[in-house]
């Protein structure tokens, strides 16, 4: 903490996550690339020698990088493999993340045969609550995104769990001195607008262009808050198709009080689901499928492999025989985006209470410049700091105290 400032008082519990180094995940979520297309994404979904289907938020053309992207893929995969088969194949999903489960219980109820291999020792893949200190917060995935018409929705009440609608309005921003910030309201729409331009890169380089130093600094703060964190990626990494893609559920947003992984529990119910089995090779032709695993090799009519985007990039699976040349290049063409979080639970608020979000407009561009405030949706003192793109990765690269200390600094920033 710097001197001469009042410190703020030490979190009770913080919490660091590193999905772009876990191995099973190696990402946050898919983005459109530059040079990529939302072709790539329906290359992804074509079946493979009538028996593997890929399936999962990356394949997802009008809802990728969401759960209910990944689970609407996941039962689209089950209606192909319904199509191709019939009630009694044996078929093995690979990941017990929302695509695989939506697949795996979609075939069982049709009576196919079913195992679930998952690396994990858990399900929900990069869905992953998590209880702390009485307060259920997400490491991964936080939100249903558009609660009107979303499947998500249907199983969060069937699961009898609590929506808390977020208002993204209710935003407070300051600078790196603590002062206030006005965020003009046409701004938001105006970054989106020149992104989604014809030239966004040359029409933003030529705004900033003409900006003063201060205007210049509010920029990058919405062009990282609104683009970058948006899509976990960095602006230059980017196709100019990437923020338009895909379509919305109907507003509002909802944050489950109960955590995502209970609105997918249900799913896993009855199934053979086998955990902490990491597959190592998946054998397909015309005949069936074999899926190999660190202890066993189980062989079935059908594949549906719901690893996620950066584990397909990685090569950490072995396809026999290769895919085929559209879907590797699909998965090479794809950009895989980091998202990582700083959670940070409180004996009492020092911020805006009412504000639901926390904008921080840093003097370096990028460092925690977002902030998801608890409180007015769970009634907990919980702040959630959010990192994107190269950031995310360069603080994936530091320890969990430097992490910890480095948020703390922005809110001392934002509050000392």
């Amino acid at each position: 903490m710097s001197r001469g400032r009042r410190t703020l008082p030490e979190p009770l519990s913080a919490t660091v996550t590193r999905w772009g180094r876990d191995p099973w995940a190696l990402g946050a979520y898919s983005f459109l690339a530059r040079g990529a297309s939302p072709k790539d994404r329906k290359r992804l979904r074509a079946p493979i020698g009538g028996r593997l289907h890929l399936a999962g938020e990356a394949s997802s053309r009008d809802f990728p990088a969401t759960v209910h992207g990944a689970l609407l893929e996941g039962r689209r995969a089950a209606r192909a493999v319904r199509r191709s088969g019939t009630k009694g194949d044996r078929v093995v999903v690979v990941g017990a993340g929302a695509a695989g489960l939506a697949a795996a219980r979609a075939l069982a109820r049709r009576r196919f045969r079913v195992v679930v291999v998952e690396a994990r020792d858990r399900i929900g893949g990069r869905v992953h609550s998590h209880e702390d200190s009485g307060t259920m917060v997400e490491h991964g995935a936080q939100w249903i995104h558009g609660t009107d018409g979303n499947p998500l929705t249907k199983l969060a009440r069937r699961a009898g769990c609590t929506l808390h609608p977020t208002d993204y309005e209710a935003l407070a921003v300051r600078d790196a001195t603590g002062h206030p910030v006005d965020v003009p309201a046409a701004a938001v729409g105006t970054i989106v607008e020149l992104f989604c331009g014809a030239d966004p890169f040359g029409d933003l380089a030529a705004l900033r262009a003409r900006m003063q130093d201060s205007e210049a600094t509010l920029l990058g703060y919405l062009l990282t808050s609104v683009i970058e964190h948006e899509l976990g990626a960095d602006l230059e990494d980017l196709s100019p198709l990437a923020y338009d893609e895909g379509e919305e559920h109907g507003e509002p947003d909802a944050i489950v009080a109960q955590g995502l992984s209970a609105v997918l529990a249900p799913l896993a119910e009855e199934l053979d689901l086998r955990l902490e089995s990491p597959v190592q090779e998946i054998r397909w032709s015309v005949q069936g499928v074999s899926v190999v695993t660190t202890d066993d090799a189980l062989t079935a009519d059908h594949c549906v492999c719901t690893l996620p985007l950066g584990v397909l990039q990685a090569g950490a699976v072995t396809f026999d025989p290769p895919l085929p040349a559209r879907t590797r290049r699909a998965i090479e063409r794809l950009g895989v985006g980091h998202l990582e979080k700083l959670i940070l639970q409180f004996e009492r608020p020092f911020w805006d209470e009412e504000a639901v979000m926390l904008g921080h407009v840093p003097a370096e561009r990028g460092h925690f410049v977002e902030w998801l405030n608890l409180l007015p949706l769970t009634g907990r003192p919980v702040l959630v700091g959010f990192n994107a793109g190269s950031i995310a990765l360069g603080y994936g690269e530091r320890t969990d105290a430097e992490v910890i200390s480095a948020g703390l600094l922005a809110l001392e920033r934002m509050y000392g």
